[in-house]
């Protein structure tokens, strides 16, 4: 006896281009340079408050150039870097894999967790209820 054939669809997975994980310093860098615009090394120094040497903020903003967070502008006699992925993408991906991995994607559980050990203000629990609803009415 023969098979019977059926078709089945194959949920192809969608597949986002993983953003490079970035560091507490990397991310220092990156906020002057989202604040600021292309700038030099110097000024990278002198917007943070850390004291790093010049070499160090080279180091960290060449590894966020090989991560392709940020981008080297040579036209100019004095290198300047800027960013080329935005804030929101970034923290968008950061909060994407910290969910996945201390809550396994669940941002309802995450929210349980947090409500109740944090004492919320009674108007950013209104807004967050504002957005809840929001959220229920897009479906």
């Amino acid at each position: 006896m023969a098979k019977k054939k059926t078709s089945k669809r194959v949920k192809k997975s969608v597949r986002r281009k993983a953003i490079a994980p970035v560091t507490n310093s990397e991310w220092k860098v990156l906020t002057v340079l989202w604040n600021r615009g292309p700038v030099t090394v110097s000024q990278v120094r002198a917007s943070l408050k850390q004291k790093w040497t010049l070499g160090a903020i080279r180091s960290f903003l060449d590894r966020l150039v090989e991560k392709k967070l940020a981008r080297l502008l040579d036209d100019e006699p004095i290198y300047r870097f800027e960013a080329v992925c935005g804030r929101e993408t970034l923290l968008r991906e950061k909060s994407r894999v910290f969910l996945e991995q201390y809550f396994g994607g669940s941002f309802h559980d995450f929210a349980l967790f947090y409500l109740a050990e944090h004492k919320i203000p009674p108007k950013k629990v209104d807004d967050f209820i504002k957005l809840l609803k929001s959220q229920g009415k897009r479906k």
